[in-house]
Order: structure tokens, then sequence, then C-alpha cells
């Protein structure tokens, strides 16, 4: 969370100030912002995790992903939900807001499309410094 005052004045006018509170950003740990990303088709915002400091999860109690299965079923999920974007869903990703090693799950509203370009070169490098 941050909190602001702004005070702005012309000559001739009283000072104008304006304080409020910023919703909670993510960063991580070289204070990059967690990128905001819209889905042009969906017009859906890419979710935040709720919160920064979910612990990891031990590998053997982690969701599973299977890349067949759990990915075609997103894929059948979102067209039957948004219709079908005509897109070449070979070059996207299929992004886990929380991921599974900090107990993300594959159900619909943790999952978001991402080209595999901007995932790859973007999210995941956020996430690398975590």
């Amino acid at each position: 969370m941050s909190q602001h005052t702004s005070i702005a004045g012309w000559k001739g006018s009283l000072p104008d100030t304006s304080t409020g509170t910023l919703a909670p950003a993510l960063a991580n740990k070289i204070a990059m912002l967690y990128p905001e990303i819209i889905n042009t088709h969906s017009k859906k915002t890419m979710p935040l995790p709720a919160k920064a400091n979910f612990p990891a999860v031990p590998v053997d109690k982690r969701a599973k992903w299977d890349s067949r299965t759990d990915r075609g079923n997103y894929i059948k999920k979102y067209i039957d939900t948004y219709g079908d974007p005509k897109w070449n869903w070979s070059s996207f990703d299929i992004h886990h807001v929380l991921p599974l090693k900090y107990g993300g799950k594959n159900n619909f509203n943790n999952l978001y499309p991402l080209p595999r370009d901007m995932h790859q070169n973007l999210l995941n490098p956020w996430r690398d410094k975590y």
C-alpha cells in the first residue's frame, strides 16, 4: 500500500491538497512491479496474486500440470466462456497467476493465456526475481 499527499497551487489561488491511499502493488526483489496485462479478446486484466509472501509448497504436495490434458481443458473452457479468438494456441502459454510452486491450482480463475514471448520474456523474469 502506498499513501500520498499532493499539494498544487497557482499564483492567485489557494493551494489544493489531495490525500489518498493507492491499492497494494506487487513488486519483486528488485522493485519491479508485477505487470498489468489486459487480454484484448476477453477484455480481462490478468489478476494479481492475492499476496506476496506465499511459502513454497513441497514438490510432492503441489498440484500437477498436465500440459496436454489441463492445457486442452483450459483452452476449451476459455472458448466456451469468451468465444473463439481464432488464436494459434501453439504460440500461447497458459500462465498460473499463483504458481504451482506457491500453492496455485489449475482452476480456470488461476490461469491466464499469454503469448509465449510475453510469458517467457516478461512474466518469467519477473518471477525469477520474486
